[in-house]
């Protein structure tokens, strides 16, 4: 699955990062959800979701939210991934 610059806006404007680490775990790539940073910066320790993308999606990997038991198992195409990003902009940001 590619990440291409319209779900990273998408996501940006709804105060999510995406981060994806190339090669993470046996050639597969892992996409990182997280919250952030106020001050603008990338990665501020709020992670949501972590998914290993393989070849025919993506897959759960672990999740450090109390919205990971409403996050779905598998997400199939880039167009699933931006109904994740909107659920999540829904929920309320943990106070750090």
């Amino acid at each position: 699955m590619n990440i291409n610059k319209t779900t990273t806006n998408f996501a940006d404007r709804r105060g999510i990062d995406i981060q994806i680490l190339k090669s993470f775990d046996k050639g597969c790539d892992l996409i990182s959800i997280a919250w952030q940073d106020p001050t603008g910066e990338m990665g501020d320790g709020s992670e949501i979701v972590n998914y290993l993308v393989g070849e025919n999606g993506a897959t759960f990997y672990n999740g450090m939210s109390e919205h990971c038991e409403d996050l779905p198992g598998f997400i199939n195409d880039e167009m699933h991934l931006r109904l994740v990003i909107a659920f999540l902009s829904t929920q309320q940001r943990p106070t750090i």
